[in-house]
């Protein structure tokens, strides 16, 4: 027996049931979407709205997924029980049920998710957008504090996550957009590490010049392990798709 896709009454947002799994929502600007969005630890598939929008212009369709536990998805109340394994899981029922997406991409802690998807499907494309390195986080560990709590203070918040001069409205909307995240996924991203010679199609990487949660470093290492160029996108931080969401977006439909 098939899963179905619910559309529910929210324009643009798809229900996907799962028969070992809660629940997911995706969020869908356009009709037959090839980008599939991947958001990071703490964050939801809101953080990509700007870049959907700036897609969509270009005549890119795209979705973006809200994994277990985030947002609009079931499974608030057994987010700490998830693993990375989970919301893998979650972006393999997304792909599956919509069959027109080619690119794959993954931002922080997604990006880290993203590859150990890439590895179990047939894409075009996987980009990782300040990526979780595929080495693990232990050498960013001084910087890699993802849960709810730390992003209480906006000076914190910006100084992990931000460049100097972004706006304070930008940092405050995160704030408020921002949730708690599994401790058990957390602490997977010091040490769960994927075989980057799985994945079998294009890797293009995307760093921030003023990252201090994923170093410049790292970013350089989980590319060439991927056998991909890494471009930097320069005046933003590690919230890459809210600091530089029109640039972001040329970069993904530039191959998509």
């Amino acid at each position: 027996m098939e899963l179905l896709v619910a559309i529910v009454a929210t324009p643009g947002l798809l229900r996907i049931p799962q028969r070992d799994g809660p629940t997911i929502a995706v969020h869908a600007v356009g009709q037959s979407p090839r980008v599939l969005l991947v958001h990071g630890a703490t964050a939801s598939a809101t953080c990509s709205t700007e870049v959907m929008q700036s897609m969509a212009a270009r005549d890119v369709a795209s979705a973006a997924i809200d994994l277990r536990g985030h947002a609009h998805s079931d499974g608030h109340e057994e987010l700490q029980r998830f693993a990375l394994e989970h919301y893998v899981q979650d972006v393999l029922a997304a792909l599956g049920a919509l069959p027109t997406i080619r690119t794959l991409v993954g931002h922080s802690m997604g990006g880290l998710v993203s590859q150990i998807a890439a590895a179990q499907v047939r894409l075009r494309r996987l980009v990782l957008v300040a990526s979780s390195p595929a080495h693990g986080m232990l050498g960013d560990g001084a910087r890699m504090r993802s849960i709810r709590s730390l992003y209480s203070s906006s000076r914190v918040t910006r100084s992990l996550l931000f460049h100097p001069e972004a706006p304070d409205t930008l940092v405050s909307r995160f704030m408020d957009e921002c949730q708690e995240e599994s401790w058990l996924a957390a602490t997977q991203m010091n040490t769960l590490r994927p075989d980057p010679t799985q994945v079998l199609r294009r890797v293009h990487g995307i760093a921030a010049s003023h990252d201090n949660m994923v170093s410049g470093r790292s970013s350089l290492r989980t590319a060439a392990a991927c056998r991909a160029n890494l471009q930097v996108i320069h005046r933003s931080g590690h919230m890459i798709p809210l600091e530089a969401a029109d640039e972001l977006a040329r970069a993904i439909c530039d191959g998509a």
